[in-house]
């Protein structure tokens, strides 16, 4: 599928990326976690106070907000407790590279990273063309919508990510229900889930009526339980007691 000569192109991307990525927001390299966005997040319009206990209320950006809950998640917060209406998976993963690195824009540029290799594989597989796969990682790269992403700390890079991995899978790996459910779980679980279902419902109606393929069902549904179980998890009531050692 991939060569040698695909990984030095993707490496030469990568680079690119990153040396432009610094360049343009050196600040998302050098960000260190205060503390007092915790304490202000307990102010902020995200905090239910039906018996107006907050005086002094304060707004903080959904950035802000996700970085917060995430920390808490990972300090080992209940996350029904908290902005509990966006799924956990992407604030539990801000929370653990602010404790670990002090820098949560490490996932964000994670993300970005396995974007571009993901634009690059995918062209690869339809086009059958290195060259195209090049430019089309390339533009990826240089896209302004990419860049603004990569300096907030929102859910929409882990969403781009997954959903761009579920259509691979889906369209190139159908048979392969665990990997396609667990995709499909994680971008269940990375933001609201009503525009990835209709994801799966275009996906679906692509193979079904445009290419005319033979829909294996059955793997179909296994891949959906694995997902539903996966997308579950999150919602299990003690399961944040895992991560009480943090």
């Amino acid at each position: 599928m991939l060569k040698k000569a695909d990984f030095w192109l993707l490496s030469l991307v990568f680079i690119l990326f990153l040396f432009f990525s610094y360049f343009k927001n050196p600040a998302i390299f050098k960000y260190r976690f205060d503390d007092k966005l915790v304490s202000n997040y307990f102010r902020s319009q995200d905090i239910e106070d039906k018996e107006d206990k907050i005086k002094d209320r304060i707004f903080l950006s959904d950035s802000e907000i996700y970085l917060a809950t995430g920390y808490l998640y990972a300090k080992g917060e209940d996350p029904t407790k908290f902005n509990f209406q966006h799924p956990p998976l992407v604030k539990y993963l801000f929370g653990f590279a602010t404790l670990f690195f002090g820098n949560p824009y490490w996932v964000q540029i994670f993300f970005a990273l396995f974007l571009i290799f993901l634009t690059y594989l995918l062209g690869k597989m339809a086009f059958k063309k290195r060259e195209v796969a090049f430019l089309a990682s390339l533009f990826l790269v240089f896209d302004p919508l990419l860049k603004d992403n990569i300096t907030q700390l929102l859910l929409d890079p882990a969403q781009a990510v997954f959903s761009l991995f579920y259509i691979i899978l889906a369209l190139y790996f159908p048979n392969n229900f665990l990997l396609n459910g667990v995709v499909l779980g994680l971008l269940f679980a990375s933001k609201f889930w009503s525009s990835s279902l209709l994801l799966v419902v275009f996906i679906f109606l692509y193979r079904k009526f445009l290419i005319k393929e033979k829909v294996d069902y059955k793997n179909m549904f296994l891949s959906f339980l694995v997902a539903f179980f996966y997308f579950q998890s999150y919602l299990y009531q003690d399961f944040h007691k895992l991560w009480r050692p943090f």
